[in-house]
């Protein structure tokens, strides 16, 4: 079995402002109160701060909480993606830099 790099501690003593995703291109269903539900495409960014005591995150857990919204997301949920952020890197500070949806030639974040 393969040692768990990650999880072993780290004597450099350098904190890592930001370790994650970077505009993936994702596939979602978002809730638009005019128009329902509408199919898209959102380039997304998810990431953590790593502490210094620490070495790595597992980056499937970003994919993970994205697949579990991925056909249920809007303004209301957005706590609770962060909340599983919280659960997952618990270690972690953590933020998102959420999502610019696309809808052909017009963005919107939010």
């Amino acid at each position: 079995m393969l040692e768990d790099i990650q999880s072993s501690k780290d004597t450099r003593n350098i904190d890592i402002n930001q370790v994650g995703i970077k505009d993936i291109i994702y596939p979602i269903s978002l809730k638009d109160r005019n128009k329902g539900i509408q199919n898209t495409t959102a380039k997304i960014t998810m990431s953590v701060m790593l502490p210094h005591q620490y070495k790595g995150t597992h980056m499937s857990r970003f994919v993970e909480i994205l697949n579990k919204y991925k056909d249920n997301i809007d303004i209301h949920n957005v706590g609770s993606i962060l909340q599983d952020m919280r659960k997952a890197f618990i270690r972690f500070f953590f933020y998102i830099s959420f999502f610019s949806i696309l809808y052909g030639k017009n963005s919107t974040s939010f």
